[in-house]
């Protein structure tokens, strides 16, 4: 599912001073300063600090509709592309994300 423009997106300078300000002088985590969230990868922090900071830096090039996240965009460029890779083996209805199908295969067990 390689979407166009998943590249890892370029932040505000708010966001890349939350992240610098969140490392711990011991050199050891980043904390968020909005949640109790810490972690050890700056890449995993960036990617957690956006949910808070209202950031979409994952834009579509089709339509221009933002992201947080690259799989998020990547899953939309599925509609653009009118793919539905996950297909039900009892009725062959296509589903885009995996556990849609998993939510209408509970239908045919009932």
């Amino acid at each position: 599912m390689n979407g166009s423009n998943t590249r890892r997106p370029e932040l505000s300078d708010a966001t890349r001073g939350i992240v610098e300000n969140a490392f711990r002088a011991d050199g050891q985590v980043y904390v968020c300063p909005f949640c109790e969230y810490s972690c050890l990868n700056k890449v995993n922090f960036e990617c957690h600090v956006i949910t808070h900071t209202g950031e979409r830096p994952y834009r579509c090039s089709l339509c221009s509709k933002g992201f947080t996240q690259k799989h998020n965009l990547q899953y939309h460029m599925l509609i653009h592309r009118g793919l539905k890779p996950f297909k039900c083996a009892t009725c062959s209805q296509g589903f885009r994300r995996s556990y849609c199908l998993k939510m209408h295969r509970e239908k045919h067990q009932h």
